[in-house]
């Protein structure tokens, strides 16, 4: 259980981070193995952080914001 930030609880959570770094990946039109040559992450890995059976470290979220043009905040919490 996370902190409770207003009336919220807040939580990192891998499968919905990993749906919103899959559909940031399709929305910039990159495969798996593309976005892996371009972070210098396996695409195993990729497709286990995409969906959800494992997290990922700040270093690799920051890689794939960048990567992705998203926001850190959005690949985490899925607000803008």
């Amino acid at each position: 259980i996370g902190p409770v930030i207003g009336e919220k609880l807040m939580y990192y959570d891998t499968k919905e981070s990993g749906k919103r770094m899959k559909e940031a990946r399709i929305k910039k039109g990159y495969t798996q193995a593309e976005l892996s040559a371009i972070i210098g992450m396996g695409e195993n890995s990729i497709a286990r952080i995409e969906s959800g059976i494992r997290g990922t470290s700040i270093d690799s979220i920051l890689l794939f914001a960048q990567a992705l043009e998203e926001s850190v905040d959005y690949l985490l919490t899925g607000k803008r």
